[in-house]
């Protein structure tokens, strides 16, 4: 008998920690806003024979060269091993190359190479149509606004992890 009331008891804690509709239907459209615009990116980014990461990485090391692993994982909140096979790849491919730390010979900085400036132009094209893609249904006031929100949100998250 003890073992049938722990079983409901369990079943109504999961149901009370169950997210709402409107928490599930938010995070399906956000996600699906997502992968509409990284397959679209996608496609475009694959005849150029690199992948949607290594493109984000090139991108990323444009804004912020001469960075090393550990930095790049600490600014993008991701594992440096995944990092670490982006860079790996790219460096192999000639469109990055990996320069010794003056100060620690067991650091790395990644630096882009001419092939990998010769793609920038291309991925800054196909941001802009993905993004042309993506807002072109809001007036410029509700772009403002839906970007401001999802800064204001992705900072509250950052903050939340990096705190973790």
């Amino acid at each position: 008998m003890k073992k049938r009331n722990q079983t409901k008891n369990t079943t109504a804690d999961i149901n009370q920690e169950r997210p709402s509709l409107q928490e599930i239907l938010f995070l399906k459209a956000l996600n699906s806003s997502y992968r509409l615009l990284v397959n679209y990116g996608a496609r475009r980014i694959k005849e150029l024979d690199v992948t949607m990461a290594q493109a984000y990485m090139l991108l990323f090391l444009a804004y912020h060269p001469d960075m090393t692993l550990e930095e790049i994982s600490k600014e993008l909140l991701l594992a440096k091993s995944a990092i670490h096979l982006t860079l790996h790849q790219l460096v192999k491919g000639g469109y990055l190359e990996k320069v010794p730390d003056l100060h620690d010979k067991r650091m790395f900085h990644f630096k882009m190479l001419e092939k990998g400036f010769a793609l920038l132009p291309i991925f800054y094209k196909t941001i802009r149509d993905m993004n042309n893609r993506a807002l072109s249904v809001l007036t410029d006031d509700e772009q403002k606004t839906f970007l401001s929100l999802l800064d204001k949100v992705n900072q509250q998250i950052k903050a939340e992890y990096k705190d973790k």
